[in-house]
């Protein structure tokens, strides 16, 4: 069952992600990204809205999976699932923002935050 704070906090990340990504379009439309600052700042804003997108939809799968229960640990582990994912998008932004990008880099990027993740979510 669901209780009344894990659902404040799902909708708190949600509304938290959907002003992120107001706030990002509102920069990226009124602001011309001509300066690299500008540019890191968008991919920074970019990751952060992924990563407050992805934190209560991670949740939210994992209680759903194990029929309508939570178990200690949930929260961190949506938390970290978001961070992992708003920090691959901002750091394959950057690249794309940079010129450096390449798809060997993109694709060891992608195979350390599986990696993590998977390190990170063994129990013995």
């Amino acid at each position: 069952m669901i209780q009344a704070r894990d659902r404040a906090t799902v909708l708190a990340l949600v509304g938290a992600a959907a002003l992120a990504w107001v706030a990002l379009a509102i920069v990226l439309s009124t602001v011309y990204p001509d300066v690299l600052e500008v540019r890191l700042f968008v991919a920074a804003a970019l990751g952060a809205a992924v990563a407050l997108s992805v934190t209560p939809f991670a949740w939210l799968a994992a209680f759903g999976r194990r029929g309508r229960r939570t178990r200690p640990g949930d929260w961190a582990r949506a938390g970290r699932r978001g961070i992992l994912a708003g920090s691959l998008v901002a750091l394959v932004a950057a690249l794309r923002v940079t010129a450096t990008t390449s798809a060997a880099i993109v694709v060891f990027a992608i195979v350390l935050v599986v990696f993590v993740e998977v390190m990170l979510s063994y129990r013995r």
